[in-house]
């Protein structure tokens, strides 16, 4: 037991050091104007939260923070875990230590040496609230046999999936027709043709109904199931399955990003951009949720932020090299910029078929129609039709139904984007591992007897 708790430790202060060693940069940048504040009675503070939280998350910061010292005169980086009383806006700050309630060192053994509770006990208070939710992201995840009735059928009257299932089978005796898998694409009419033998019938179209509508109910029906405290083994947990997504995607772009850049002819460029884009306008919108996922987390649960410290800022740091996504005095990544800057690229390609860029302004000068001008082909985002609901003239249903055609504008981006891109998916891919690997460790100890 005391091998976990040191266990835990010991990450946590690596994690640190590797984040003070790599990014001693911008820790610089950030405590520039500070640098004459540093003293043996400051520490400099590593926020607990680095996106912009507007209408991003419903939790609030969490008190608890790792600081470390500046190690002045060759003095070892000490690492301390400190509960701030005073509120922080950039990655890195000074701070008097006084401006902690309460500040424990992480080096230190002896209770004596710090001036309340010893690391050993604050580690024990976040394994205790960690609760049990957190853990759903690593519980074994089982695929649950389930079955539909047929409608109009005479001997086959059930569809039923069986994941344990070796090869399609028919049992005439319950009537019912086992499939191994829901994924094939050539299932209802493997399904309709046995039925019409075993049934002996010709009509084909009410079995192929059937069978359709019976497959339908039993997608809907199929789940798995999950017995996380119970059923343990994580070989095939969500994390898992979030992580299996990150691997097959990221080796789609990566040969979809390679074809491009080696690609002479423009039309080959277009078609494996068109695809880069696609890659990652899907990806933007489940990084948001899962990034919303991990932030009310580390919220909550500040001992995962500090086990993960280092892979979280790394994934933040590439955030910060995608163009316009820095908001505020601040200069925090805004997720909603990210995701309007990818959509508005991804639009351009998949949201026209008239290849139109830009609006269209009629002039009615000199005509016998009252109105002075009409713009057709407006951007995607405007609703002119509000502009005209309230004027009568002729021919105003044709207005109404000429304005439903719109562009989309063109943003042009650097290509860099699409390897800043990579770097965020496979940061992404490093922190969902390592945030497997932790909560595996806290599980384990927190389900320790002796705890």
């Amino acid at each position: 037991m005391e091998k976990m708790y040191d266990d835990i430790k010991n990450t946590i202060i690596k994690k640190v050091e590797r984040l003070i060693t790599e990014y001693s940069y911008e820790i610089e940048k950030h405590i520039n104007g500070e640098i004459k504040k540093i003293s043996k009675d400051t520490v400099i503070c590593i926020n607990n939260s680095f996106l912009n939280r507007k209408n991003f998350v419903s939790t609030t910061k969490n008190d608890k923070y790792i600081c470390f010292s500046s190690g002045t005169n060759d003095e070892e980086k000490n690492i301390f875990i400190g509960i701030l009383s005073k509120e922080m806006k950039t990655d890195f700050k000074i701070f008097k230590k006084e401006d902690f309630l309460e500040i424990i060192k992480l080096n230190e053994d002896n209770k004596e040496k710090n001036e309340g509770r010893t690391w050993k006990e604050i580690i024990k208070e976040e394994i205790e609230n960690i609760g049990d939710l957190i853990f759903v992201l690593i519980g074994n995840l089982k695929d649950v046999p389930c079955e539909v009735n047929l409608n109009n059928t005479k001997k086959i009257k059930k569809i039923k999936y069986d994941p344990n299932c070796i090869e399609n089978k028919v049992d005439e005796e319950t009537g019912c027709y086992i499939i191994k898998s829901l994924n094939s694409e050539k299932i209802i009419s493997e399904i309709s043709q046995k039925i019409l033998e075993i049934e002996n019938t010709d009509n084909k179209k009410a079995v192929t109904e059937a069978v359709s509508k019976g497959f339908e109910k039993l997608l809907e029906k199929s789940h798995f199931q999950m017995d996380f405290l119970n059923n343990f083994e994580n070989n095939n947990s969500l994390i898992n399955k979030m992580i299996e997504s990150f691997e097959k995607q990221k080796k789609k772009y990566i040969y979809n990003l390679n074809k491009y850049k080696s690609a002479n002819k423009n039309e080959e460029k277009d078609d494996f951009l068109i695809e880069l884009k696609r890659l990652s306008y899907a990806f933007v919108d489940d990084a948001i949720k899962l990034l919303k996922v991990l932030v009310t987390i580390m919220d909550l649960k500040p001992l995962i932020l500090w086990m993960l410290i280092y892979e979280f800022y790394s994934l933040i740091a590439k955030f910060k090299k995608i163009p316009k996504i820095l908001k505020g005095s601040e200069r925090i990544p805004s997720l909603n910029k990210y995701r309007e800057i990818i959509a508005d690229t991804r639009n351009y390609a998949f949201h026209r078929f008239f290849l139109i860029d830009k609006p269209i302004d009629v002039n009615f000068k000199n005509t016998k129609i009252e109105l002075r001008n009409l713009t057709l082909f407006s951007y995607f985002k405007s609703n002119q039709k509000s502009i005209y609901q309230n004027f009568k003239f002729e021919d105003k249903e044709l207005i109404e139904a000429l304005l439903e055609f719109t562009t989309t504008q063109k943003n042009e981006i650097d290509d860099e984007i699409w390897d800043i891109n990579l770097e965020v998916i496979e940061s992404m891919e490093i922190l969902l591992k390592e945030l497997k690997a932790m909560l595996n460790k806290i599980f384990s100890l927190r389900n320790s007897k002796n705890i």
